[in-house]
């Protein structure tokens, strides 16, 4: 089972908001999860055992990478399902003008994560990783409204 970001689901988890205990890969994420106020994460409801989440490392009360290793849960398989099955995010990809936009820029070749349904959304959120600031080049795409529409529906997505 690999765990991936709570915020993009491309990378690999690395890191915990010391508030909410969600997952992310970087300063990027990071930020743009804080963008949204969040808070403790509410006492754990029991799961099916057929449905285990996917699960991340921890940071400390600083927002600093923390070296242990206890898990919590990231997004379940029915709110992965719910990505993988969603219409508007399929049509979005579809759209010439979102591909456009998705595919304009590709970094030297990476192997696409496996969750995601298109490759090159995937290479859209490798740019924006591997980008010196990278906090800037997310921003600059979500400029973008085709870009940003797309971001908020996934989002939307999985929270709903």
């Amino acid at each position: 089972m690999s765990a991936t970001c709570g915020i993009c689901s491309v990378g690999p988890r690395k890191y915990k908001c010391p508030l909410c205990r969600l997952p992310y890969c970087s300063t990027v994420c990071y930020k743009v999860h804080k963008e949204v106020p969040c808070s403790a994460p509410a006492p754990a409801e029991p799961t099916e055992p057929s449905a285990p989440p996917t699960t991340v490392a921890t940071t400390s009360s600083t927002g600093q990478p923390s070296t242990e290793e206890d898990e919590v849960p990231l997004l379940t398989n029915e709110q992965l399902a719910v990505l993988s099955m969603s219409a508007n995010l399929k049509k979005a990809l579809h759209d010439p003008a979102t591909r456009s936009k998705i595919t304009a820029v590709r970094p030297p070749f990476h192997h696409p994560s496996p969750t995601l349904v298109d490759r090159s959304l995937y290479m859209c959120w490798m740019q924006i990783d591997a980008h010196p600031d990278r906090l800037q080049e997310l921003q600059k795409a979500l400029t973008d409204p085709v870009f940003a529409r797309f971001v908020y529906n996934m989002m939307d997505e999985v929270r709903a």
